[in-house]
């Protein structure tokens, strides 16, 4: 029985279509006593990998291929096996190391400090052995170094025999040497018609095309091939091996590291003292207007809470969890970066909200503890931190600083071949031509949450795919799938560890990061022990904290945000209105049209938006509005619930409404309460049936009959699907409400900033002006002379941050703005070309200021000034006799490029910016208002024309394409989807286009389609119009001759012809 002592999993990255579980399940299947994983530079399987060959029985051989340069300058791979933990640990600091020193190569000068523990393989696919001339010269320096290598690893050395590779120099050096040869069973793809995919992966590892690609390896890999070897030691020694491995990587339990850096400190008194003391604060803030009688009832309610819990924490031995969350916050809070009012579960704690975690008050909005941290249920608690996304690096830097550097880590993701991925990647390598690659892609059902799997599209999804679901690239998709093709890191984990990480879990570094990371994924961190911290870096916090700032600077208001009203009108009519764009959470159409109908008055009422907008519940949308305007009566199919679902009109929307159910109609405890809510949630009928009989009993235990307590035990198992966490939607409403209020009290300066945070994202700007210009808000042009290079608010109006423009750069905009405000105005193009150097503008920055008409005050047109970019881009020599102070020396080209001014606006802004001239057409076209129509919802089927500022492809959540168009017409700025192939998304942008509306209403959500459509060219737009003024006819700039044309004059219509 032969013993496989090489394979590669997905690990080895884009080498690899091989996942754990098939090298498990192989050995298994073929009752191997051991099996081996040795992915190439990377460790993250192997704890994977000794865990799962524990549980069934095997012994794992964990080991690592690693690139080798030998005495004959020829780099290659080697693979070290452990045989004992001194080995991992040596072979984890060796895969540190190549992860992590750019210039790092392992050669006979430094493979001396990673060899005790282990033994070396040579020979195979990939062996030093490989490429090199077969001459006495190198037979001998070859000889030598093995010699030298088999000393280094104490005679632990071997070499592996492929009988489909060249093996002189092994047959030989194995004789003079006496070193051991086995037979080879590398593999790295599951089955042989894998192979064509494995070609591919190459491929995109190496940025190479198939019909010139470098992989030159046969099909001789697979995990599932036959092995024919006669020579009966080959084999042998495979178990020889085996035998000489002692180590397993076990599980461990998670550490924590020690909050304090005096060993002898007492976290458990140390919570207590500080929980205590900010409960105390938080209660005198709270109840500050009330008498000292009803501050000592209401207060006891909250300290029996804090009581409670910290028993719960400190038997669970989680004190320390929560106060180095809290000593980051609080450091992050003194240092003024913004920390989000919570997130997740961990929202419903008061000792949370006590330690300054959460600002979520968990009495007043019913939140509970147990549904973050389960005296019945021992599990880690998890709290997610949102902080400023500009600022996150320097709370992290803080951590490192007070854990230490070694001993703080990020955590390492994987991006997987999935589908749609996968069928470009095949396209590009193969050569297809993009439209054609673009076609079979479009087939495939868009689901980034949820990517469907080739296999589940084969069988869910033929009559889609077509001629693609047989196809042979569907074929080498389904081998690719699952493949890794890249390393990162996770976002937001940072693992704080008790001790040094370096030599006890592999790590790597991410270029674009100043952090290690962790070779293990997140799962297997927490089985290695290591406990994750999750800094998320929230946008909206960095929003919300420059419009604080430009307030202050505006208007010298200082607004503390935890002291505004939650009852505030003006806030709540924005929602009920829906204009929400930049307000968190609640930007989506469906979120908006929720908000429009319900016209929210309160924050519970915008928790219960953010919870039910979401798959599943959705469908009580409707009935939740209805039963709030008394449109539809409040039903509770039990007395007792109504306590516990009056806040939402007698629905189930929250899971801590079904954990209050179990405990007011069965007696449960909340802890048990819990279970019950996971036991559903995991579909586990023997649990379910369990839970099942054990609500009925306790609930007929309390008079309650057990028809009624089964009928409540069914509509639990429905909403327990669905219903979403409180805390975490209680702790997001509070940011909702705060963007809400800025904007409403504000706008200027909120929409402002949120321009600033999209200031590289010219789609999202384009929707933050149409907002912008529906509130009847001003907004400067960009211009050299008036514009910072970011937006600013300037008397009253937002100014246009040049940034913003399409290729110009932000820091050649800062240059241009400092020079400017330090020396005053650009007088002309002159002093413009005189006073900034060709470093600071190039080229094509200067088309694009100028196609933005930003150098207006200079008095050139658009035309003009692009005509000659070649001379003004040209410096002026500053000791030239010959200069003259104006503009005529850099006009040279007197023929002048005519620029069409909505070309030119789409090539410097990205979208059309200025469409008063549009709108005012469209006035003369459209009868009736388009805007009022579907504001009131009204039943449409008629023409209206609009002009299409932008359209691009998208893809419903079922995998068909539509165009959606940005438009504009008098009354507003809409978007309209167009499923019709015949029109290409580019021949519709920057054009008048006359469509016919029909609307309908389904499933209770108004619908505005094109029934027909048609492009309407400029200089056919007189034929559409019943009359011009001649101010009208001029801003057409119509090119071509018009017959009977009708303008009104004064009181007079009179019929020309134009030429």
């Amino acid at each position: 029985m032969l013993i496989p002592l090489r394979n590669y999993s997905n690990y080895s990255i884009c080498e690899s279509n091989i996942k754990i579980e098939d090298l498990v399940d192989f050995a298994s299947k073929n009752k191997l006593p051991a099996i081996s994983l040795t992915d190439y530079n990377l460790l993250s399987g192997a704890l994977e990998f000794s865990i799962k060959c524990k549980k069934k029985g095997i012994q794992p051989i964990i080991g690592l291929d690693v690139d080798y340069l030998s005495s004959l300058k020829h780099i290659s791979r080697i693979t070290f096996v452990s045989k004992n933990e001194i080995g991992f640990k040596n072979i984890n600091i060796l895969s540190t190391k190549i992860n992590t020193e750019k210039d790092f190569l392992l050669s006979l000068d430094n493979i001396n400090n990673f060899t005790e523990g282990n033994l070396l393989i040579l020979g195979g696919l990939y062996s030093i052995f490989e490429n090199i001339s077969l001459n006495h010269k190198n037979f001998k320096k070859l000889n030598e170094e093995v010699k030298l290598l088999k000393d280094l690893f104490n005679k632990d050395i071997f070499f592996e025999f492929d009988s489909k590779l060249d093996n002189s120099f092994i047959n030989e050096i194995s004789k003079k040497l006496d070193i051991h040869l086995f037979q080879s069973s590398f593999s790295f793809y599951k089955e042989s018609n894998d192979y064509q995919a494995m070609r591919i992966l190459h491929c995109v590892k190496n940025g190479e095309y198939l019909q010139n690609t470098t992989y030159k390896i046969e099909n001789n890999y697979s995990l599932n091939r036959k092995i024919n070897c006669q020579e009966q030691s080959l084999i042998s020694n495979t178990h020889l091996i085996a035998n000489k491995i002692h180590y397993i990587i076990e599980e461990k339990p998670i550490t924590l590291p020690n909050f304090s850096s005096d060993p002898n400190s007492d976290e458990n008194k140390e919570i207590i003292k500080q929980s205590r003391s900010g409960l105390d604060l938080r209660l005198k803030k709270l109840f500050r207007n009330l008498s000292i009688e009803d501050f000592n009832s209401k207060s006891k309610i909250y300290r029996e809470r804090l009581e409670y819990e910290l028993n719960v924490i400190t038997n669970m031995k989680f004190s320390g969890y929560f106060l180095i969350v809290s000593d980051f916050i609080r450091w992050a809070k003194a240092q003024s970066i913004p920390v989000g009012p919570g997130r997740g579960s961990g929202a419903g704690s008061i000792v949370a909200w006590s330690l300054l975690i959460t600002d979520v008050d968990p009495i007043e909005f019913g939140l509970l503890f147990e549904r973050f941290l389960n005296p019945d249920r021992v599990s880690m608690p998890d709290f997610d931190i949102d902080f400023c996304k500009s600022r996150r690096d320097e709370v992290i830097e803080y951590v490192q600083k007070k854990y230490g550097f070694q001993n703080v880590a990020q955590i390492i993701t994987f991006g997987t071949m999935i589908s749609r991925g996968i069928l470009k990647d095949i396209g590009r390598v193969e050569g297809i031509p993009y439209s054609e690659v673009e076609r079979m892609v479009n087939k495939i059902p868009y689901n980034p949450v949820h990517p469907l799997s080739i296999s589940e599209l084969k069988n869910n999804h033929s009559d889609q795919l077509g001629d693609l679901a047989e196809s042979e690239m569907m074929d080498k998709a389904e081998s690719m799938e699952g493949a890794l093709r890249n390393i990162s890191t996770h976002a937001a984990g940072i693992i704080i560890s008790s001790d040094k990480l370096y030599g006890n879990v592999p790590l790597f570094k991410d270029d674009e990061s100043e952090i290690m990371a962790t070779q293990f994924n997140m799962k297997d961190c927490e089985k290695a022990g290591l406990l994750k911290f999750d800094f998320l870096g929230l946008a909206n916090l960095t929003i919300i904290d420059e419009t604080l700032k430009l307030i202050k600077n505006n208007h010298d208001i200082d607004i503390d945000l935890t002291e505004i009203p939650f009852n505030d009108k003006k806030s709540f009519d924005l929602l009920g209105k829906g204009i929400t764009c930049g307000v968190f959470q609640v930007e989506s159409a469906a979120m908006v049209d929720t908000l429009i109908k319900l016209k929210p008055t309160n924050l519970e009422e915008v928790i219960a938006v953010l919870a039910l907008n979401r798959p599943g519940p959705m469908q009580f949308i409707d009935s939740f509005i209805k039963r709030k305007k008394g449109e539809e009566k409040i039903i509770y199919d039990h007395p007792l619930l109504e306590p516990i679902l009056k806040e939402t009109y007698g629905i189930i929307v929250y899971q801590e409404q079904i954990m209050k159910i179990a405990q007011v109609i069965s007696g449960y405890s909340l802890g048990q309460a819990d279970l019950l809510r996971r036991a559903i949630g995991k579909k586990i009928k023997a649990e379910l049936l369990s839970q099942k009989e054990g609500f009925i009993k306790g609930a007929t235990n309390k008079k309650i009959k057990s028809s009624d307590a089964t009928k409540l035990f069914s509509l639990i198992e429905k909403f327990a699907e669905y219903g979403f966490n409180k805390s975490h939607a209680a702790a997001y409403a509070f940011i909702t409400f705060y963007t809400a209020y800025l904007k409403a009290h504000y706008p200027k300066e909120f929409y402002c900033e949120l321009l600033n945070n999209s200031i590289n994202n010219t789609d999202k700007i384009f929707i933050i002006l149409n907002e912008i210009a529906s509130q009847n808000i001003d907004i400067n042009p960009p211009d050299i002379n008036f514009s910072d290079y970011k937006f600013t608010v300037v008397e009253n109006k937002i100014s246009y941050g040049l940034s913003a423009l399409k290729g110009v750069g932000e820091e050649s905009m800062k240059e241009l703005v400092y020079e400017r405000n330090k020396n005053g105005n650009f007088k002309n193009l002159f002093d413009f070309n005189r006073r900034l150097s060709k470093s600071i503008l190039n080229k094509r920055q200067i088309e694009k200021l100028i196609l933005a008409n930003t150098f207006k005050s200079f008095g050139h047109s658009i035309s003009k000034l692009f005509s000659n970019v070649e001379y003004i881009i040209q410096k002026i020599d500053n000791n030239s006799l010959f200069n003259d102070f104006n503009d005529e020396q850099f006009f040279m080209n007197k023929k002048y490029i005519e620029m069409d001014d909505v070309e030119a606006e789409f090539e410097s802004f990205g979208f059309l910016y200025s469409q008063k001239k549009q709108a005012a057409i469209l006035s003369k076209l459209n009868i009736s208002s388009f805007k009022e129509k579907i504001d009131n919802k009204s039943e449409i089927f008629e023409d209206f024309y609009f002009y299409v500022i932008k359209s691009q492809y998208k893809t419903t959540k079922n995998g068909k394409r539509y165009i959606l168009m940005n438009v504009i017409n008098e009354s507003g700025f809409f978007d309209l989807r167009l499923f019709e192939d015949k029109f290409d998304m580019k021949s519709l942008q920057a054009n008048y286009i006359k469509t016919k509306i029909k609307s309908s209403f389904k499933n209770d959500f108004y619908n505005v389609n094109i029934d027909k459509i048609e492009i309407i060219n400029q200089n056919s737009l007189a034929n559409e119009i019943s009359y011009f003024s001649v101010e009208d006819l001029l801003e057409l700039g119509i090119k071509q001759d018009l017959k009977d044309i009708k303008i009104r004059k004064q009181d007079k219509i009179l019929t020309v012809s134009l030429n």
